[in-house]
């Protein structure tokens, strides 16, 4: 039966990696970026996309949700490129198993996952399979109406506020984009309090046991990833 542990970071440090190629060696590399800081070099941004993502983002009705797709999209294949030592434009998806985008199979041994909120979007790379999810704590959500449907009896009773509910959410979501299986009814299954679960196969859609991991990203965010508990070394960087 797979192993899940749950725990925060605190004080972390955001670096970035000098010039060059980046290396993984064994190591889980998160990425952040502020969406607004890059609203200066959009058009520049624009060309590193593929003419379907440039169809795709001139298809938003809203000029805020175009600018949003065209960063993160060409934020997420910046940081790609550097590990895979090609110009972003180059970097190809593709569509894996339950519609997960992918990198294209001549690099079967790099993992990524993305996730945004509000004026953020973090990244997630890796050797093996990784989940990320970052959410904007909204003080006005009613999150009560949701408790029933997503959580356990037990980690309902300990939701008392929005905080507490955003840091489990993203903990359940990170795991099951991490295994591919995605938000269905075995929600409230899926563990995500402090401590070490042990959980059915079915329920997360993955025999390997977990390691989750929360952090806040910025003020009034909350992030959370899941990985491999064998990859232990964790660095952080801003892009």
């Amino acid at each position: 039966m797979p192993v899940v542990q749950c725990s925060s970071i605190d004080n972390i440090v955001w670096g970035k990696l000098p010039p060059g190629p980046c290396h993984l060696s064994g190591n889980i590399h998160i990425w952040r970026t502020q969406l607004s800081s890059h609203l200066h070099t959009i058009d520049d941004l624009e060309l590193f996309l593929s003419s379907d993502e440039v169809v795709r983002a001139h298809s938003y009705i809203q000029e805020k949700d175009r600018q949003r797709f065209i960063i993160s999209r060409s934020m997420l294949r910046s940081v790609l490129a550097g590990y895979m030592n090609e110009p972003p434009e180059k970097v190809q998806f593709i569509i894996g198993d339950n519609r997960k985008p992918i990198l294209h199979s001549k690099h079967p041994e790099l993992h990524y996952n993305i996730a945004h909120s509000g004026n953020w979007m973090v990244i997630a790379v890796s050797n093996t399979p990784v989940g990320i999810d970052i959410e904007h704590i909204n003080p006005s959500f009613d999150h009560t109406e949701v408790l029933p449907v997503c959580f356990s009896n037990d980690e309902a009773s300990s939701i008392q506020n929005n905080e507490r509910f955003y840091l489990l959410w993203t903990r359940k979501e990170s795991l099951v984009k991490a295994t591919g299986k995605g938000l269905d009814d075995d929600l409230p299954f899926v563990p995500c309090m402090d401590g070490q679960h042990s959980v059915s196969s079915e329920k997360i859609g993955s025999d390997k046991d977990w390691s989750i991991h929360s952090f806040d990203i910025a003020d009034g965010y909350i992030s959370s990833f899941a990985h491999d508990p064998n990859i232990t070394d964790l660095s952080f960087f801003d892009c």
